[in-house]
């Protein structure tokens, strides 16, 4: 872990550059359900998906194998995405984006109502 890097919009760099980005729940974020927008930022900057099992509800965004409990299990799930294709990693990371709900999609009359 290298602390704070740089400021919020520099983020995008940083994943552009990244095969991955592992996000992991805090107590609170667990408790309340709250999923943050850093796994929509991180995969619109390019980067695939990771996460702690302790975010409410991740099976319904990421896929089972991106949910990671350990070291040992992310170093296995890198190394298997560093032996594919930019257009398969490309691929999965597509697929990741598509389960999270767009602006669009949301029902705003039942939100507000």
């Amino acid at each position: 872990m290298l602390g704070v890097q740089g400021k919020h919009g520099d983020a995008y760099k940083y994943w552009n550059d990244s095969l991955v980005c592992i996000n992991c729940a805090s107590e609170k974020n667990n408790k309340m359900g709250i999923i943050p927008s850093r796994f929509t930022m991180a995969l619109r900057g390019g980067s695939i998906m990771l996460s702690d099992e302790n975010f409410h509800a991740i099976d319904r965004y990421l896929d089972k194998k991106f949910i990671v409990s350990s070291a040992e299990s992310c170093k296995s799930i890198i190394s298997e995405l560093k032996s594919l294709s930019i257009e398969e990693r490309e691929k999965v990371r597509q697929a990741q984006l598509a389960k999270f709900p767009k602006w669009e999609s949301l029902n705003w009359k039942e939100i507000f109502s």
